[in-house]
């Protein structure tokens, strides 16, 4: 994918070039433009690849929080032992990998211990 950019990435140079080569008059601020154009375009696509890599763990913590917030826990902590295998399940049935094993109970806290801290701060 990295592939893909980089080649996008030097057709813009290229086709600059080529304006840069037929402009009568030149800016001297256009290569500046340019190369902060290119670099604007590249992060605009890893940014939509990036949120489409992580979709499925996106619906993981979404559903995460859904369970958190359906029940009363006595801890972060508790929750997120009672929540992380029904996590694994949902990640079987709406087909996204499954989260790692040696780390899901973290990753699943961590997740919670968020959702707990950005609840707090709205009620206070």
């Amino acid at each position: 994918m990295g592939t893909k950019f980089a080649m996008r990435a030097m057709e813009a140079v290229t086709i600059a070039e080529r304006l840069m080569d037929n402009a009568e008059v030149i800016d001297h601020n256009f290569p500046k433009m340019v190369v902060k154009e290119t670099n604007k375009r590249i992060s605009e696509q890893t940014r939509k690849a990036a949120i489409k890599r992580h979709a499925g763990h996106a619906q993981l913590r979404e559903r995460a929080t859904e369970l958190y917030l359906e029940k009363q826990y006595p801890s972060v902590n508790q929750a997120a032992k009672n929540i992380f295998p029904k996590v694994q399940e949902f990640a079987d049935k709406i087909g996204v990998a499954r989260l790692s094993t040696e780390r899901v109970e973290k990753t699943v806290y961590d997740w919670l211990r968020e959702v707990e801290r950005s609840h707090a701060r709205k009620t206070d």
